[in-house]
């Protein structure tokens, strides 16, 4: 038997309808509905790195970093807040330039 990692469970209401709206564009992209709001989740994160600044470290996994990320991140939040906005805009520029295109769906 193949054992899943260890995963906390999200519900989410949407209007009427939309689940299978959503389900038809996650079938269409190959994943299930859960990895569709996971990764629509993580690129909401990290499209508005620079408004998140200010959240805690603990509120993504500690578990996921490595030790070298971590030091990162220590010294990352010992910077004037400017420095980490402009960082952040620097880091969200690089991502939009560097991400593949997408198809834009209309729900």
């Amino acid at each position: 038997m193949k054992y899943l990692p260890k995963r906390d469970i999200i519900s989410i209401a949407v209007p009427q309808g939309k689940r299978n709206a959503y389900k038809m564009v996650a079938a269409e992209l190959g994943l299930s509905l859960s990895m569709l709001f996971q990764h629509a989740v993580e690129e909401y994160i990290q499209n508005h790195a620079d408004e998140l600044v200010d959240i805690e470290r603990s509120v993504i996994a500690e578990e996921s970093f490595t030790e070298a990320e971590l030091r990162l991140s220590e010294n990352f939040s010992k910077l004037p807040k400017r420095v980490q906005q402009k960082f952040a805009g620097l880091i969200q520029e690089f991502a939009k330039r560097t991400a593949p295109k997408k198809k834009n769906y209309v729900i």
